[in-house]
Parts: structure tokens; sequence; C-alpha cells
């Protein structure tokens, strides 16, 4: 795994950990206005990751079919 892939690896699971934790705090009842916000941005840090490993994974794929 790159060294790359390994930060977003590392992120997207920090930002899961902390948006689960912010939803297990909130314990069934109705988010704030705030608490939404951030949960939100957790989940956009969450879904850059994952577009960060899939564009990063696949243009190493394409660079060993190159080199072949």
């Amino acid at each position: 795994m790159s060294e790359f892939i390994a930060k977003q690896v590392e992120a997207k699971a920090k930002a899961w950990h902390a948006a689960k934790a912010l939803l297990d705090s909130a314990e069934g009842r109705a988010l704030t206005g705030e608490e939404e916000a951030t949960y939100q941005e957790m989940t956009n840090v969450i879904n850059r990751a994952n577009e960060a490993i899939e564009l990063e994974t696949r243009e190493a794929k394409v660079a060993e079919a190159m080199q072949s």
C-alpha cells in the first residue's frame, strides 16, 4: 500500500470513528444543527478519502500496465 493510500485510509478511519462517536452521543435524539454540520463534514472526509483511494489505485494499475 502506498504511503498516500495509507494516509487516506487513516483519515477515513479517524473521520468514521468521530462520526460514530457523535451519533452515539446523540443517544437516539435528533442531531443539533451544529452536530449535523459536523457529521456532514466527517461524511465528506470519508467520501473524499474513498475517491482518492480509488483514483490512486486506478492510476497505479494503469502505470503498471503501461510498464508491461
